[in-house]
């Protein structure tokens, strides 16, 4: 009886410790999402912003192409010279609205001082940003192999990888990631599509310790086996 009620005992004690580490997870999870919230919610204004734009820029160049033609037309028409000119002009300023519409972008500013992505890629000995248990998690080596690399170190050679910040040694990649893993600054429309790519990574990695505490509590449950009964 003593035996059976320590065995009780130990399992609640790991049940808690389980269920405090699935809550963790949860509690990271929401962080992760909130995180990519802020980034949506900036993107959304900075496309509505685009697109009113592309649509003025569009306008403006309907518009400049049908006096150029009315104008040169006119001309001909008249005998009168300078039709060429006209054409000429009014070529070069749909050109201009052409590429301002190509090249211009929307920016705001994101403010990141407790930036998830920064803590990931530093790895300091302590997190102050995720639990315990989860920091554990992510600076684990995978089956207590030290020759295998931490799982934040994976994620951050997935974002590598998959060249989220650009060309690798890049002036390009080296301004994005002070960017992304600094306090906050102004984002363009591709930065926060680059920001919540990577936010993913991290938030899919963290989503396998919730499976893995899922198998250990259910492995759990069956313990201890039940007693056999002599015949």
């Amino acid at each position: 009886m003593a035996t059976e009620l320590r065995q009780l005992r130990l399992r609640q004690a790991i049940t808690d410790r389980i269920l405090l580490a699935m809550l963790d997870v949860a509690g990271t999870l929401a962080a992760i999402d909130c995180e990519g919230e802020r980034g949506d919610q900036l993107r959304a204004r900075l496309q509505g912003i685009e697109n009113r734009r592309a649509r003025r820029l569009g306008l403006t160049s309907i518009m400049i192409g049908a006096l150029t033609a009315a104008l040169s037309g006119g001309l001909s028409v008249a005998g009168a010279g300078g039709g060429d000119v006209v054409g000429i002009v009014g070529g070069v300023a749909e050109a201009s609205v052409a590429t301002s519409l190509l090249f211009g972008s929307a920016s705001g500013e994101l403010r990141t001082e407790r930036n998830l992505l920064r803590e990931v890629r530093e790895r300091p000995a302590r997190s102050g940003l995720f639990p315990p248990s989860v920091w554990r998690y992510l600076t684990r080596h995978p089956g207590g192999d030290a020759n295998r690399p931490e799982v934040a170190e994976l994620v951050a050679a997935e974002w590598r990888r998959n060249e989220l910040l650009g060309e690798p040694s890049s002036e390009a990649a080296r301004d994005r990631a002070a960017l992304l893993f600094g306090a906050g600054g102004v984002y363009t429309v591709e930065d926060l599509e680059v920001r919540d790519a990577m936010l993913d990574l991290l938030e899919a990695s963290i989503a396998l310790m919730s499976r893995d505490l899922g198998v250990l509590l259910e492995e759990l449950l069956k313990w201890p086996p039940p007693a056999r009964s002599s015949s």
